[in-house]
């Protein structure tokens, strides 16, 4: 029965219906205390509705249900980002990194929070492995130009927002990265 209720919930949750997968996931796990999948569904919700002080335990009890689910790691790390605790969240996305190393937004979120660290270096290695990931995913090369700009390779950033306007000719964020990029 509480996997019904879980699968209600994803339901709910991908028809932007928050409240009503909140509702459901919390209904599955009263069912059944150790479904983890449940509680990274609700720590989802959570986040989605800018709310990652309760997404946080729900992360936390699905960790400690399932270790190796890369997702409840990947949303932990999330929680920690949006409390504004970057260097907490590194450790999170770095186990969700290592149980899944084909997910291009776990070294997105990771290389954000080391940005947000103003560890640059790091940063960048990990937009290098999105791109690697998929070498036609804009986002990276900007948030790479970023990086290396504040390093004061600004010919090198150039020539990422460059490679992020060839991808996508109307990105707004790569004309000012360039427009702004430390000369």
């Amino acid at each position: 029965l509480a996997a019904i209720y879980s699968d209600l919930a994803d339901c709910y949750f991908n028809l932007k219906l928050y409240d009503a997968a909140i509702e459901n996931y919390t209904v599955a796990i009263t069912k059944n205390s150790n479904l983890a999948i449940a509680y990274t569904g609700r720590g989802d919700a959570y986040i989605i509705q800018d709310n990652p002080a309760l997404a946080q335990p729900d992360f936390e009890k699905a960790i400690s249900i399932d270790p190796g689910m890369a997702n409840a790691h990947y949303g932990l790390g999330n929680a920690k980002f949006d409390l504004k605790d970057f260097a907490a969240a590194i450790p999170h996305y770095s186990q969700a990194i290592s149980l899944d190393p084909t997910v291009i937004k776990f070294f997105m979120d990771r290389g954000d929070s080391y940005f947000m660290t103003e560890d640059y270096a790091k940063a960048i290695d990990d937009f290098t492995k999105a791109i690697e990931l998929d070498p036609a995913y804009a986002k990276a090369y900007i948030f790479r130009g970023d990086a290396k700009d504040y390093l004061d390779r600004s010919k090198e950033a150039i020539e990422d927002y460059n490679k992020a306007l060839e991808l996508v000719p109307d990105y707004d964020l790569a004309y000012f990265g360039r427009g702004a990029a430390r000369k």
